[in-house]
């Protein structure tokens, strides 16, 4: 059966009003993503610098505890020869 031109012309009406709904979604998805990418990102590097003062800090402390074990080794020393 044929269907007449008002009932096509809803229907084309009605696809087209999806369409645009699905286009406006798509891109309300996009610029979500691109923001959280962002978001990602910056985190990531947040990230990272914490990450690098953390190995500072930890090599730091590593050069304080082999000049303590010096410094014991010495006080040894000085009161071996004492």
């Amino acid at each position: 059966m044929m269907k007449s031109k008002k009932q096509k012309e809803q229907f084309m009406a009605t696809l087209t009003q999806l369409v645009e709904g699905h286009t406006k979604n798509a891109t309300n998805v996009l610029n979500m993503l691109g923001k959280m990418k962002a978001e990602r990102d910056e985190t990531q590097k947040k990230l990272d610098e914490c990450i690098l003062k953390e190995r500072n800090y930890l090599r730091i402390l590593n050069d304080f505890h082999k000049e303590c074990v010096q410094n014991q080794e010495l006080r040894d020393q000085m009161e071996s020869h004492s």
